[in-house]
C-alpha cells in the first residue's frame, strides 16, 4: 500500500509538470553543452558500476536551460534505470546543426524492440511491470513534449537483437537574450516616462 501510495504522488507530481510544459517564462541564456551535461549527472544517482562519457565537443547555444537538462536528465535516468546490467556504460554526444543544436544519449543496454519505438513515448507507458521498475510512466511523454514545444524532434535507434538504444533529440536554438524583442519595448517604456 505504501509503495503504491508512492507511485501515485509519483503520478500526481508528473501530470502536473507535463501539464505546465512551455508555460512560463522563457530564461534564455548562453549554455556551455559540457557543463550543461556535468549539472545533469550532478542530479543523477549514478550507480558504481556505471560509466558516463561526455563528448568534450558538445556544442554551446542559447537557449532555457531549465527544459534542456530535464530531457537531458530523464534520458540518462532512463538509461541507467532500464539497464540490465550493474555495469553498463552511457555516452553522451552532440552537435551543432546551424539553427539547432543535436544531443544523442546512447547506452549499452538491453535495447528496446522496434514494435515498441512509438508506444514509449506514450503517457503512462512503461516495458515494464509497475513493480520491477520506479517510475509514473511520463518520463518520456515530457521529453517529447519538451523537444517538441521546442520546434525539434526525438528519435530512438535500436535495433531488434541488438544491445543499446540511442535516443537524439533536436533543440532549436534561441535567439541569443532575447534582447531583439526587449530593446524595443524598453525604448518606449523610457520615453513614455519622459
Amino acid at each position: 500500500m505504501k509503495n503504491r501510495v508512492g507511485r501515485m504522488e509519483a503520478l500526481l507530481t508528473g501530470l502536473l509538470q507535463y501539464s505546465r510544459i512551455g508555460r512560463g517564462d522563457d530564461n534564455v541564456q548562453l549554455l556551455n553543452g559540457c557543463s550543461l551535461a556535468v549539472d545533469v549527472l550532478d542530479l543523477i544517482s549514478v550507480p558504481a558500476g556505471f560509466t558516463i562519457e561526455v563528448s568534450p565537443d558538445l556544442p554551446d547555444f542559447h537557449g532555457d536551460k531549465a527544459p534542456v537538462t530535464h530531457v537531458l536528465q530523464n534520458l540518462v535516468d532512463n538509461a541507467i534505470k532500464h539497464h540490465d546490467r550493474t555495469d553498463g556504460r552511457i555516452w553522451i554526444t552532440g552537435a551543432d546543426m546551424d539553427d539547432k543544436v543535436s544531443f544523442t544519449v546512447t547506452d549499452d543496454g538491453p535495447g528496446i524492440p522496434e514494435e515498441y519505438h512509438a508506444r514509449i513515448f506514450g503517457m503512462f507507458q512503461t516495458l515494464r511491470r509497475r513493480d520491477e521498475v520506479e517510475g509514473s510512466g511520463l518520463g518520456l511523454a515530457m521529453v517529447k513534449r519538451y523537444v517538441e514545444r521546442n520546434g525539434g524532434d526525438i528519435t530512438l535507434n535500436s535495433t531488434n537483437g541488438a544491445r543499446g538504444a540511442a535516443f537524439q533529440f533536436t533543440w532549436v536554438k534561441a535567439q541569443p537574450m532575447a534582447a531583439a524583442r526587449t530593446a524595443p519595448m524598453a525604448q518606449e517604456k523610457l520615453q513614455e516616462a519622459a
